[in-house]
């Protein structure tokens, strides 16, 4: 398991919300067993209740955080995450 990115301090609601779920779902490996594969358009359709967040931008907050892109079981790219 790759370790998140140390003291990465919200600069604002929207990187505070997306920080808060991924202090939950740490980065992963394709390695490793417990991986789950998660789209951007995941995380943002979970978001929507709280905040109106844009693609790009939960992209970039997990890029930042250390996360990493694989190949899911289906073929498209997503986040790795336990």
């Amino acid at each position: 398991i790759y370790g998140m990115k140390q003291n990465k301090k919200p600069d604002n609601y929207e990187e505070q919300l997306v920080i808060r779920y991924l202090e939950h779902h740490l980065p992963a490996s394709a390695s490793d067993p417990d991986v789950r594969y998660v789209t951007t358009q995941d995380l943002q359709d979970m978001f929507a209740p709280m905040a109106e967040i844009e693609l790009n931008r939960i992209a970039a907050i997990l890029f930042d955080c250390g996360y990493e892109i694989g190949t899911a079981p289906d073929g498209r790219p997503a986040w790795m995450m336990t």
